[in-house]
């Protein structure tokens, strides 16, 4: 999504309307989904025009904005890769992931988002990093370079609950969930780059 408005410089959190550019957007749940209200024009959407101190971002020369996030593919010890659904835009299938804060480096972010996601810690494997254009998340960027990385889990697959952003975990093999909605993101990284999940 392009930017349309000024890169605030208050170092304080702005949530931009989609619609109208408005700052102050409010999440809102409908249905158990998040969603986003903009007080001034009383619209209600998907994504808001997310800017604030503690998330890596930039904005290129096409005005588009970029988010950097870490991803982590949790394997169990049948081979299978841990998924949920998620209750924040994209509304798909995906795996544990968030954006990397400002003064984290990937494999910080990645351990964090791991543990309030999901509960789980463990040893983390970088696979690699991709720039994943088409990619748009609920804070208003279309564009994320993705930080990816693997950890095995031999704990019972029956106790992992997911704590925040979702819900509903399940254990797929890494081709059968492209038969799923799934994010773009996740769909993108695994069409792409299945060769390197075994290391």
């Amino acid at each position: 999504m392009k930017l349309n408005v000024s890169l605030p410089t208050d170092h304080k959190l702005h949530r931009f309307c989609i619609e109208c550019n408005a700052d102050g957007v409010e999440p809102s749940y409908v249905n158990g989904l998040k969603k986003y209200y903009c007080k001034d024009c009383k619209q209600t959407n998907d994504v808001s025009i997310y800017l604030g101190p503690t998330t890596k971002l930039w904005v290129d020369d096409n005005n588009e904005i970029w988010h950097e996030t870490a991803g982590i593919f949790v394997r169990n010890t049948d081979g299978k890769y841990l998924f949920y659904q998620r209750d924040t835009f994209p509304y798909s299938l995906t795996i544990p992931a968030g954006h990397v804060d400002t003064n984290d480096i990937p494999e910080q972010s990645a351990n964090r988002e791991l543990l309030e996601e999901t509960g789980i810690t463990g040893k983390l494997t970088k696979l690699f990093e991709t720039d994943i254009p088409g990619d748009s998340c609920s804070g208003g960027a279309d564009y994320h370079k993705w930080h990816v990385y693997i950890t095995d889990f031999n704990g019972d697959i029956n106790t992992v609950q997911i704590l925040e952003e979702g819900h509903s975990p399940i254990w797929l093999d890494i081709n059968d969930v492209l038969q799923n909605d799934i994010t773009f993101a996740v769909r993108y990284i695994i069409e792409n780059y299945k060769d390197k999940f075994t290391y």
